[in-house]
C-alpha cells in the first residue's frame, strides 16, 4: 500500500470496518495530481483489491480525510483546498451504499472566503450521516469560532446545519481545536439509532476550559444545549476528549495537561455526575497517568472500555462503577503513543500502541514498533464450569530455547558466577 502524506499531525481516521469489509483511504501526492486513493478488502483484510483513485485534482491540497462505515454504507469526507480559486475550500462527501463498490461525489459545503476549517469527524448510523466543522468569527488571531454540526437523514445528499457551541466571556464562541496536533484521532461523534452525541472542549461563559456534550434524540434535527461534563476540572488537554454511547448509556473520557484521565457518564437517566471521576489513581506505578484515551462500548453489557498509553485497559460498568486500569505494557520500554482499540461482538478487545525508542547500551535508540495485544472480556466462556487454574511445568533449559512465557530467559555468565544455588 501507499505511505500516505499530508497528515503531518497524524489526526486523520483512514480505516473503517463493517462485517467482512475493510475500507482504507489515503490522500496521496502522485507528483502530477493530488489523489484520494481507496483500498477495499471483502474478506476481512486477508487480501485487498487493486486501489482506486476516487478523487483527483491538480489544484492545491486534499486533507481532513476521514472515513466511516456501517452495514453497506460507507462515507469518506475530506477538504478540497484551493486558496487562489473562487471557492477556497469545499467539504466533499464520497458516499457508497454498496460496500464501496461505487461512490457518489457530494459537495456538502463551499467556502468562498476561507473561514471554514477543522472538518474533523464523520459518523454513519443507518441512513444518518454526521459531520462537524469550524467557522472563524471576529479577529482571526483571537481564534474565535462557531462550532457547526451537520446532520443528514437521507444518506448524505442533503444536510441541516446547527451551531452547537456557546458564547465565552467576550460574547463570541471560543471552542478549542477538535483534534490535538500529533496526538492522533479521537472520535467526537457517537451515534446509536436516532440518537447522536457530540463532544468538544472550549471556554465557558467565564472563560474556563470546559468539556461539553450535545445530544439529539431525532437524528440531529434538534440538538440539546451544551452540557458541561468536566465539573471543576479546567486544566484540560483539548482535543483528546471522546465519547461513546449505547442506548441511554453515555460515557466520556478526557485528558488534563498533567496527564491525568477523568471519566463521566450517564447510565441511569439521571444525568451526568456533577464532578467527573479520576480514572488514573495517584501513586500507582504504570497506571497513575496516561494520555490519548480511546473509548469503546463493551458488547457484552453495554458498559465502556477505556484504553490509554501504557497500554492500560479499564472499564466502566453499565451501572457506573469505574474499575482501575490494568497495565498491559512491556517493561522493556516506557514510552508509548497513539493507542487504538477495536472490540469484536464476542467481547475480544484488540489494542495496538506505538512503543519503543529506548536508549540502548550500544549507543543508539531502539526502533519504534507497533505492539498488539488481545484481551477477552468474557472471563468465563459459554459452557465453561468452575475450574482451578492448572499450570503445566515446562523445564527451563537455560539456553533461551524455552517456549513458555518465562522459559526463554537466559542468565549471562557474568551473573551466573555470583550464584551459588538455583531453584
Amino acid at each position: 500500500m501507499f505511505e500516505g502524506t499530508l497528515d503531518y499531525s497524524n489526526t486523520y481516521n483512514r480505516i473503517a470496518v463493517s462485517g467482512n469489509y475493510v475500507h482504507i483511504v489515503v490522500n496521496w501526492n502522485s507528483g502530477s495530481a493530488k489523489e484520494l486513493v481507496y483500498f477495499r478488502s471483502t474478506n476481512g483484510g486477508q487480501s485487498f483489491e487493486q486501489p482506486k483513485v476516487l478523487y483527483s485534482t491538480t489544484a492545491q491540497d486534499l486533507y481532513n480525510v476521514h472515513i466511516s462505515a456501517q452495514g453497506s454504507n460507507v462515507g469518506i469526507s475530506f477538504t478540497h483546498d484551493c486558496w487562489y480559486c473562487g471557492v477556497k475550500k469545499t467539504l466533499i462527501l464520497l458516499k457508497s451504499a454498496d460496500n464501496g463498490a461505487s461512490f457518489d461525489t457530494i459537495p456538502v459545503l463551499q467556502d468562498q472566503t476561507g473561514i471554514f476549517s477543522d472538518f474533523a469527524n464523520i459518523a454513519i448510523e443507518g441512513n444518518y450521516v454526521y459531520l462537524i466543522y469550524f467557522e472563524s468569527v471576529g479577529y482571526w488571531a483571537n481564534y474565535d469560532f462557531l462550532y457547526h454540526f451537520l446532520s443528514s437523514n437521507d444518506g448524505g445528499y442533503t444536510f441541516s446545519d446547527q451551531v452547537i457551541s456557546i458564547p465565552a466571556a467576550s460574547g463570541l464562541h471560543h471552542p478549542f481545536f477538535p483534534l490535538s496536533s500529533s496526538n492522533g484521532y479521537f472520535p467526537k461523534i457517537s451515534a446509536d439509532g436516532n440518537q447522536v452525541w457530540v463532544i468538544w472542549t472550549g471556554f465557558d461563559e467565564a472563560n474556563q476550559a470546559t468539556v461539553f456534550l450535545n445530544h439529539s434524540t431525532n437524528g440531529g434535527a434538534d440538538m440539546s444545549p451544551a452540557i458541561k461534563v468536566s465539573g471543576s476540572v479546567h486544566n484540560i488537554h483539548a482535543g483528546l476528549e471522546t465519547v461513546a454511547a449505547k442506548g441511554d448509556r453515555v460515557y466520556v473520557v478526557f485528558n488534563t495537561n498533567n496527564d491525568k484521565l477523568f471519566v463521566n457518564y450517564n447510565v441511569n437517566g439521571n444525568g451526568f455526575l456533577a464532578e467527573p471521576v479520576e480514572y488514573t489513581p495517584a501513586g500507582a506505578r504504570f497506571i497513575d497517568s496516561g494520555i490519548e484515551p480511546q473509548l469503546a462500548i463493551n458488547p457484552l453489557d453495554d458498559g465502556a472500555i477505556i484504553l490509554s498509553t501504557g497500554p492500560t485497559l479499564g472499564q466502566i460498568s453499565p451501572d457506573g462503577v469505574v474499575s482501575a486500569p490494568n497495565y498491559y505494557g512491556s517493561h522493556s520500554f516506557t514510552s508509548t503513543r497513539r493507542p487504538k482499540i477495536a472490540v469484536s461482538p464476542e467481547g475480544y478487545v484488540h489494542m495496538v500502541v506505538e512503543g519503543g525508542i529506548e536508549w540502548l547500551a550500544t549507543g543508539s535508540f531502539s526502533d519504534n514498533e507497533i505492539w498488539y495485544r488481545r484481551v477477552n472480556l468474557n472471563q468465563r466462556d459459554t459452557g465453561q464450569v468452575d475450574q482451578a487454574l492448572r499450570m503445566r511445568i515446562i523445564p527451563n533449559p537455560g539456553d533461551g530455547s524455552g517456549l513458555s512465557r518465562f522459559d526463554n530467559m537466559i542468565i549471562g555468565a557474568e551473573v551466573a558466577d555470583n550464584l551459588t544455588e538455583t531453584h
